[in-house]
């Protein structure tokens, strides 16, 4: 697979020279972004999009052979041979060890022709070519390319050097060698396989390369039925700008992410103040409570009275006073006004003196030894203190869970705003099953730049279309999307209809029927690599058709059902359709295809005919 590392830009998307970190276009610095590109699988538009930037980039660095080999790619793709050949011999000239230069070069002089319309010169050349590529690393496709060559040159009676490798060594190299994604392919774009004993080759290494796989032909696949009705306007109608843009793999994604219409989120509830408000409550009555068992403790069991009030005619009657209610604290606090009336403390240990000297008609308090002051005032009110500081906090948790779901119904509301605005403005349904049909189809048009699945198989299958014609031989084909329940009669859901589309091929050969089927994942570019079956006439005896089951049995000479074609879908035809009623129209019209059954059955049925009579 012809892929490249390129640099570009990532705010213009100019492609960098390697080593080049500042963009000459819009002066941005240390902006690289390294892409993987395949110039051979470019559509039109990226073709020339692509093509005047690398012309850019090889006036700019003339000695840029990434570049170079860039620009001969794309000119292959497009099937410029000249052109691609002109920048691939100046790529070699800077980068004489890149084996894939050497090997690019010998596939663009092969200009679409068999190696029987190749010269003799022309076959020298491109033997160099590939030799040079093996030499330096002998990939697969290399020797694929060598094969086809050297077995063509035999099949013409010219004698293959006894120094090099045989078609059949090839061959075997080739099978043990590490596969390449699209290296027949790319291969079959470029080169025409006419000779039978090269078709047989390359057949046996596809074959090879599909062992233990099991075929799908047999199997029955149904016609899409009628999608649901949608409520959106516009989901029956097309426009050609929606079918440009779905010419975009990424577009397709997207399509299917917003093909239903998004539900508008509900926001989700904020927690209330009223819980941690009720649980602060019945917390507080607990702290509350907790502070008069302590105070009850302290009292009790600690001896830590309240005021009192002595009044005695004499100090000794005081101190008697003193010691009876004391009874053994040694701390205590005596209250008393002064003479100019106001209010003092005395606080100490009991002493005779200190309490001898005390003022009648004093008010004291007794503290339990070891409890002072401030100390003692808090020890009773912790609870009320762990009480306001775990309200506080659990306020603060509700006011956080709150801010939270505030943020997430906004991000909820601004998620389903984009996603209702690309829904708006999304493809139809129409629209993709109408892109569906123009890729698969011949695409004589300006829409869609792929597709053809019938020239793809064609290619695939070695066969050439003029050889048909000369043998008035006819090529069925049709195509459709699959559903996701062959048994479930129930509308289906476009989500999963238009993801595939079954692809189906049937060539009336002279001597042969060809079924080719596959099916084509719709999100992607890459057409299907179709499943091939052959059956030669001389092993039918033959043909039924079943027109209630619109199946056409191919019976053997034992009466053996060897193969089915499955040719109708009830009332749903195929997405595409060639016209063959039609000359004038050349988007559809083919003298060799046709997706009318009658019309292929009574080819086939002619091309059988004159076999068996001669």
């Amino acid at each position: 697979m012809a892929q490249l590392t390129i640099n570009q830009c990532q705010k213009c998307g100019k492609i960098l020279a390697p080593g080049v970190t500042k963009c000459g276009k819009c002066h941005t610095e240390h902006s690289v972004m390294p892409s993987v590109v395949n110039p051979l699988r470019f559509s039109a538009a990226e073709a020339a999009e692509y093509r005047s930037q690398f012309e850019e980039q090889v006036k700019e660095f003339p000695k840029d052979s990434n570049a170079l080999f860039a620009m001969g790619l794309t000119y292959l793709g497009l099937k410029n041979y000249e052109l691609a050949d002109e920048h691939f011999r100046k790529a070699v000239a800077l980068t004489p060890s890149n084996p894939d230069v050497y090997y690019y070069t010998a596939l663009s002089l092969f200009h679409h022709r068999s190696v029987m319309n190749l010269s003799k010169m022309e076959m020298d050349r491109i033997e160099q070519w590939l030799d040079t590529a093996v030499k330096i690393q002998p990939k697969r496709k290399y020797l694929i390319l060598q094969m086809i060559l050297r077995q063509g040159i035999s099949s013409m009676g010219l004698n293959v050097d006894t120094d090099k490798l045989s078609p059949a060594e090839l061959l075997q190299q080739a099978r043990i060698t590490a596969q390449e994604e699209d290296e027949l392919y790319e291969i079959e774009q470029h080169v025409l396989i006419t000779d039978e004993k090269t078709r047989a080759l390359v057949n046996s290494l596809v074959s090879g390369d599909k062992a233990g796989n099991t075929s799908i032909f047999p199997e029955t696949m149904n016609a899409y039925l009628n999608f649901c009705e949608y409520t959106r306007e516009g989901d029956g109608e097309w426009s050609t700008e929606n079918i440009k843009k779905l010419c975009d793999e990424d577009a397709r994604e997207a399509f299917f992410k917003v093909l239903h219409e998004p539900q508008k989120p509900e926001k989700l509830p904020k927690p209330s103040f009223a819980l941690p408000f009720f649980k602060s409550l019945w917390k507080g009555v607990l702290a509350f409570v907790a502070v008069i068992v302590m105070l009850i403790i302290v009292q009790g069991f600690l001896k830590w009275g309240g005021d009192k009030t002595i009044t005695a005619e004499t100090p000794q009657e005081r101190l008697e006073a003193f010691k009876s209610m004391a009874e053994g604290r040694k701390v205590y606090v005596a209250r008393y006004k002064n003479e100019a009336g106001k209010e003092q403390a005395v606080r100490g240990p009991f002493l005779d003196e200190k309490v001898l000297s005390l003022p009648d008609k004093t008010k004291y308090s007794w503290k339990a030894p070891g409890l002072k002051g401030t100390f003692g005032q808090i020890l009773i009110l912790l609870p009320l203190f762990l009480w306001a500081i775990l309200t506080i906090k659990r306020f603060i948790v509700c006011s956080n869970g709150r801010s939270e779901v505030r943020k997430k119904n906004k991000a909820n509301l601004e998620y389903y705003e984009r996603a209702h605005a690309a829904y708006l403005d999304r493809p139809s349904i129409e629209d993709y099953k109408l892109f569906c049909s123009l890729f698969a189809g011949p695409n004589k048009n300006s829409i869609v730049n792929e597709g053809d699945f019938v020239e793809a198989a064609l290619r695939q299958a070695h066969i050439a279309e003029d050889d048909i014609k000369n043998g008035n031989g006819k090529i069925f084909f049709s195509c459709y999307l699959l559903d996701s329940d062959d048994n479930n009669d129930e509308c289906r859901d476009p989500e999963i209809t238009l993801r595939q589309m079954a692809v189906r091929v049937c060539v009336a050969m002279r001597d042969s029927i060809v079924f080719l089927h596959g099916i084509w994942e719709t999100e992607s570019n890459v057409m299907p690599v179709l499943d091939q079956e052959r059956l030669l006439y001389s092993q039918i005896a033959n043909f039924r058709n079943i027109q209630s089951y619109s199946t056409l049995d191919v019976v053997s000479h034992s009466n053996t059902v060897l193969a089915e074609i499955i040719y109708g879908y009830g009332d749903f035809p195929s997405l595409f359709r060639y016209q063959g009623i039609n000359p004038s129209d050349e988007m559809t019209y083919s003298a060799t295809r046709t997706s009318d059954f009658d019309e292929f059955y009574n080819s086939l049925i002619k091309m059988h005919t004159a076999y068996i009579k001669s």
